[in-house]
């Protein structure tokens, strides 16, 4: 990819769209558009790196209500020519053709190893990488599986779509989205995979999300890896400018950058 001239990439992660409580929520989802607006002149990329949605499923005819600011926010940054790729996270694993379709974005299943003005940046939400819990690496396998979709489609969009939302409000007070993260790089599994996976690939960057943290760790003379954190309390998100990486935030319920 090439980016325009005088454009920049952006990318960000773990919007968590719906997350309960939802009037929280919905300012959020106010905040993320009035952030799109702002960057849309200098906007030529734009990476959601999964989690968008704190839950997401589609039937054949039917999406998950709510989320029209957002959505529509996106269709009209695609046709105006923004390249726009979404990344499935473990919220919103089962992102199909409804986005290609009816938003003109790119859907990225799994990681993503691309060039960017000359640039290698390998991509991805970010779970899944590196030593983590074996049994959480099966259980994404498997909910992952062609097979699970269509066992939870034969459920009603008002049972499915319910217990979805349902789940991810107990993940969230399971894992405390709004207590203070630092990211240990001795111990966190994308960056000892990023380190690993920048030995054997010549890659500049490995940006990720998922640990609702952001960073920016240098991995050798010419690697880095950055977590781009989250957009519950942090409002972080990186910037490409065509010659190097930088982290970013917002200002909460402001939506003007710091």
């Amino acid at each position: 990819m090439q980016l325009p001239e005088h454009k920049k990439a952006f990318f960000l992660s773990d919007l968590h769209l719906g997350m309960y409580p939802y009037a929280e929520s919905a300012r959020r989802e106010r905040d993320v558009v009035r952030w799109l607006e702002q960057i849309r002149p200098e906007a030529g990329a734009l990476f959601f790196l999964g989690d968008i949605f704190d839950f997401w499923f589609e039937y054949k005819l039917v999406v998950p209500k709510g989320f029209s600011r957002f959505l529509g926010k996106i269709a009209e940054l695609a046709d105006q020519g923004i390249d726009i790729h979404f990344f499935a996270g473990n919220h919103d694993t089962w992102m199909y053709s409804y986005f290609e379709q009816e938003l003109g974005v790119h859907v990225h299943a799994d990681t993503l190893e691309t060039e960017i003005n000359g640039k290698r940046f390998f991509l991805g939400h970010g779970d899944g990488v590196g030593p983590v819990d074996p049994n959480y690496r099966r259980m994404r396998k498997f909910f992952r599986l062609p097979f699970m979709k269509r066992l939870y489609a034969a459920l009603h969009p008002c049972i499915g779509v319910g217990f979805g939302r349902w789940w991810a409000k107990k993940s969230a007070g399971d894992h405390r989205y709004d207590a203070p993260r630092a990211i240990d790089p001795a111990t966190e599994p994308s960056v000892l995979f990023a380190r690993a996976y920048m030995a054997d690939h010549p890659v500049q960057y490995i940006v990720v999300g998922h640990r609702h943290a952001p960073a920016e760790i240098p991995l050798g003379p010419s690697g880095t890896y950055i977590n781009t954190g989250d957009w519950i309390s942090r409002y972080s998100y990186a910037v490409f400018d065509g010659e190097q990486m930088t982290l970013h935030t917002v200002e909460k319920n402001a939506g003007t950058t710091a």
